[in-house]
């Protein structure tokens, strides 16, 4: 009888301790990562417990500036010591990239391994009633260590640059659907198909729904007016200046007919009023 009560003693006592290492309040470290897309598998070898880059730093920064090109510039800056980040294995500090992929919302990216993998997501959530804002950054635990979050519920636009990076020229995006829209040379009618070249925004009908259809008893002047100014073209012309970027985005510049002629000079009065 003491020998069963011995035996049964062990199996209990491995048991607890079996239950007590699969505790879900201590999780393991996982110190290999394996990243699987739908394409390619790459395996990626990262250490929780040795972070290669630093929220905390990231955060400090972010509160300087939001700006996409302002923090991409600091977390590659070797001074600042925020990314050790080496996924391709080649000795080198791996460039990172910062993208703008929503409202108020950052993506910081390693483009070193292909396909490129999320290192952090950052977001920005304004507050109008108390002019605060909610700073939330959300690292991969394996790239980021222990301390891959990081949140502050109220920081004051005073200490976060965001009210001058939410008030500058943004991009218009992509048009949505029903809405064909096409840069064209202002006096040639050419479509303009590279980046970054300054046309007027016009639009091929037909129009969708709620768009403007003619002016009150007199459609020949909305047909001349929008349909007919731009040379050997019959589109619909929104007097704006724009360009379009290499992925696609538009920035509107200003109104094409909202100028000042200054010594033959024509100059735009919203570029006038943002320089």
């Amino acid at each position: 009888m003491k020998s069963y009560f011995v035996v049964i003693s062990s199996f209990l006592a491995l048991f607890l301790a079996g239950c007590s290492c699969n505790d879900n309040r201590y999780p393991r470290q996982h110190n290999h990562v394996t990243v699987n897309p739908i394409q390619n598998d790459v395996n990626i070898e990262a250490d929780e417990s040795n972070a290669a880059f630093d929220v905390n730093a990231l955060a400090d920064i972010v509160q300087q500036s939001t700006d996409p090109a302002v923090l991409e510039q600091n977390i590659n800056d070797p001074s600042k010591n925020i990314n050790n980040l080496d996924l391709d294995k080649d000795g080198q500090i791996d460039f990172l990239n910062v993208t703008e992929t929503g409202n108020n919302q950052l993506e910081i990216k390693d483009a070193a391994v292909n396909p490129a993998v999320l290192v952090a997501r950052l977001t920005v959530t304004p507050d109008n009633n108390s002019q605060t804002a909610g700073l939330q950054i959300q690292g991969t635990p394996a790239y980021c260590g222990a301390t891959y979050e990081y949140y502050h519920p109220h920081v004051s636009f005073g200490s976060l640059l965001l009210l001058a990076y939410l008030t500058r020229p943004h991009a218009y995006y992509v048009p949505m659907y029903g809405y064909n829209a096409k840069l064209l040379d202002n006096e040639t009618g050419e479509e303009l198909l590279g980046p970054d070249k300054k046309g007027v925004l016009t639009l091929e009908g037909p129009l969708p729904p709620g768009c403007m259809q003619t002016v009150w008893r007199d459609d020949a002047r909305f047909v001349n007016t929008y349909w007919k100014s731009i040379p050997n073209r019959l589109v619909y012309s929104t007097f704006d200046w724009a360009v379009r970027d290499a992925d696609g985005y538009y920035f509107i510049l200003g109104r094409t007919d909202d100028v000042i002629n200054v010594a033959g000079h024509r100059l735009g009065t919203r570029e006038i009023e943002e320089a």
